[in-house]
């Protein structure tokens, strides 16, 4: 529910004109943050179990703090990407005349975050007893 929220909330925000560059980075950052922590702390919410009609998994589920770090590095980066708007609109020639870093790679690096954040919601299919790395990340957060 959070992350079908999400999408559409940013696909809104994609429409927003290149204009308003700043606005649209500045949003989409706070945007992955904020469902970061939804993830993280509503999780496990009784509530949403009642919503849905679905009973409590007795299994932990490791794969949401893999879902909320997938988020953070997209949002540090959408972060970064609004500083160097930033800094263009400060000075015009800040950089150059050249591409600012960030936005140079902002297609691959953002293809990856997707694409890892695509396959944390899949592995939520696996049992973390199964599986080395989500033992670890179950016994570092205590969950």
């Amino acid at each position: 529910m959070f992350v079908v929220a999400a999408q559409v909330v940013a696909f809104l925000a994609s429409m927003v004109p290149v204009e308003a560059m700043l606005l649209r980075l500045t949003a989409l950052s706070l945007l992955d943050l904020l469902l970061a922590f939804f993830i993280v702390h509503y999780h496990k919410d009784p509530a949403l179990y009642n919503f849905f009609k679905v009973k409590e998994p007795a299994m932990r589920v490791p794969q949401v703090y893999l879902l909320s770090l997938v988020l953070a590095i997209a949002s540090l980066f959408y972060f970064l990407m609004a500083a160097e708007v930033m800094l263009y609109y400060v000075d015009e020639n800040f950089f150059n005349g050249g591409y600012p870093f960030f936005h140079s790679i902002s297609s691959p690096v953002l293809l990856g975050c997707a694409i890892m954040f695509d396959l944390a919601i899949w592995s939520m299919l696996l049992n973390p007893n199964n599986w080395k790395f989500l033992r670890k990340i179950d016994q570092r957060f205590d969950l």
